[in-house]
């Protein structure tokens, strides 16, 4: 266990390094979310937004809390119109992040390109909700 996690630092550092074939090879034959996260990134810069995906939910199977595999997958989910898979992606993320606001306008996106428009409106109506308090927070 602790040969993997030495073999995936290593690849990350090669990764961080643009030493793409080497960082490949470290990771060669093993598997975890961070060996997944690598590879996604890996293929994301070889324009493979597939197999990227790919490598994202597999990290997001392993870890389903996995906010660096939900960060690299909410993108890749839009180019590829994964409408479905990027709103369960703003809703896994809004778990963690500070800009809710954000990722609720974006969920809501993803709803109108599924023609969710019930679902949209909710999501803005939040949307609205949380900005008028903030307004109001701020004037206080």
């Amino acid at each position: 266990r602790e040969i993997e996690e030495l073999r995936a630092l290593l690849a990350h550092v090669f990764f961080r390094q643009g030493k793409l074939a080497r960082a490949w090879k470290f990771i060669e034959g093993d598997t975890g979310v961070n060996v997944e996260n690598i590879r996604g990134n890996i293929w994301l810069l070889r324009g493979n937004l597939e197999i990227a995906f790919a490598h994202f939910n597999l990290a997001l199977q392993i870890k389903s809390n996995s906010h660096n595999a939900a960060e690299r997958a909410l993108p890749v989910a839009w180019m590829l119109k994964q409408w479905k898979r990027g709103q369960e992606l703003t809703d896994l993320m809004d778990i963690h992040e500070g800009n809710r606001l954000q990722l609720q306008a974006l969920a809501a996106a993803f709803a109108v390109q599924m023609n969710d428009f019930p679902a949209a409106a909710k999501r803005l109506e939040r949307l609205n909700r949380a900005e008028e308090s903030s307004i109001a927070l701020d004037r206080v």
